[in-house]
């Protein structure tokens, strides 16, 4: 019981918690044209990379989107929300309250969350970024706000762009 949580619903008059794990997903702008159209049977992960970097144009930092997710739950992280000049905007803690561990009681530090692997393999159910993942063999720290690709592209030896 490592990683499971105990939340509810803010304003639920229920007194039960949600006892459940939770992870932190990533997204990338545009991974999504490419892993909706693609599957890893039709295109290598580093292909789906080309295709991905084809798409969004020369840019040598990308940002980075989170949410937090489980059985049932698909919400914005906090602490980084999509337009940081609005603080309006709505996230987990909007809708849910502070998750304590479901042993220790512990407020969850959401830094702490496990990031979800994202996989772009033959038979299995495959993220959004799950190329980026197998071409680069990297994932982002927890909440990381940006990716810096030039540095990805070196460390996994692809030059400064994929080829």
């Amino acid at each position: 019981m490592q990683n499971t949580w105990n939340f509810r619903l803010r304003g639920s008059i229920e007194i039960s918690w949600t006892e459940t794990p939770l992870f932190l997903k990533w997204i990338l702008p545009g991974t999504h044209t490419i892993s909706d159209n693609y599957v890893p049977e039709e295109m290598s992960a580093k292909e789906a990379l080309a295709a991905w970097i084809n798409t969004i144009g020369p840019m040598e930092t990308v940002p980075i989107g989170w949410v937090v997710s489980g059985p049932g739950l698909f919400e914005d992280a906090p602490f980084c929300p999509e337009d940081p000049e609005d603080p309006r905007s709505e996230n987990f803690l909007s809708f849910y309250t502070w998750p304590v561990h479901a042993e220790t009681g512990e407020p969850l530090n959401f830094l702490h969350l496990p990031v979800h692997d994202e996989l772009w393999e033959i038979g299995k159910e495959r993220g959004k970024s799950g190329f980026v993942q197998a071409a680069l063999g990297w994932k982002p720290s927890p909440l990381q706000q940006t990716m810096d690709l030039k540095v990805l592209f070196m460390n996994a030896g692809l030059g400064t762009r994929v080829r």
